[in-house]
């Protein structure tokens, strides 16, 4: 007996389409106006994070905050060596 393939809501490629888009950088705006989403409440509907994506996040927070904390500390080197 064959399998029955799975069924496919209109939303789901919404959702599908709406993490694509992010994933690939395009702003919540143009989003929006892609989809039609009038209200960021659409938006928020649509594009769901799930864990992978909330570790992400902070992982990148971190990249960033390595990287600022070298930039900021050398500065600091920098500016002490130009005053004495």
């Amino acid at each position: 007996m064959p399998v029955p393939a799975p069924v496919r809501l209109v939303h789901d490629l919404r959702r599908t389409a709406a993490r694509e888009f992010v994933e690939a950088g395009v702003s919540e705006g143009r989003l929006m106006r892609l989809c039609g989403w009038k209200t960021r409440v659409m938006f928020d509907r649509y594009n769901i994070a799930n864990q992978e994506d909330l570790n992400e996040a902070v992982a990148s927070v971190d990249r960033h905050r390595q990287v600022n904390g070298k930039q900021a500390a050398n500065k600091r080197q920098t500016s002490g060596k130009q005053a004495g």
